[in-house]
C-alpha cells in the first residue's frame, strides 16, 4: 500500500492499492507506484489537489463540512472510501491528459521523470 495510515483498514481494493505477495511478486508490485497518476498527483499537490478537482467537477458534495483538525489521514480514508468520489477518481487516473500533467509535475518538481518516459513509450 503506498499509504500505511488508516487506509489499511480499507478491506476494499483502492488506488493506492500497490499489490498483493500473495497474488504478484514483489517486482510487480514495486513498478506499479511508477503508474498510478492518483499517488503521484498526491505527492506532487497534496490531497488538497484531489479535493479541488473534485470541488470543480461539481462533486464537492460528496466531501465532508468539516475535517478532523491536522488530520490528513481522515481525507485520504474519506477520498479512496466513498464510492462515487472513487469513480471519479478512478476516471481521472486513467484520464490522458491527468496523466500527462501528473507526470510533467513529477519530473519538474520531484525530479523523477519515470513516469514521463513511460508515457512516451
Amino acid at each position: 500500500m503506498a499509504c500505511i495510515g488508516p487506509l489499511i483498514e480499507l478491506t476494499t481494493p483502492h488506488l493506492l492499492l500497490l499489490g498483493d505477495l500473495r497474488r504478484e511478486s514483489m517486482g510487480e508490485i514495486l513498478e506499479r507506484p511508477q503508474s498510478n497518476t492518483i499517488l503521484h498527483m498526491i505527492r506532487v499537490g497534496g490531497p488538497y489537489k484531489l479535493v479541488t478537482l473534485i470541488r470543480e467537477a461539481g462533486r464537492g458534495g460528496y466531501l465532508p463540512e468539516q475535517y478532523i483538525a491536522n488530520s490528513i489521514w481522515q481525507r485520504f480514508y474519506h477520498l479512496l472510501s466513498t464510492p462515487p468520489l472513487v469513480s471519479f477518481l478512478t476516471e481521472l487516473a486513467q484520464d490522458p491528459n491527468w496523466q500527462r500533467t501528473t507526470a510533467y509535475g513529477r519530473a519538474y518538481y520531484l525530479e523523477k521523470p519515470e513516469m514521463m518516459e513511460q508515457l512516451a513509450a
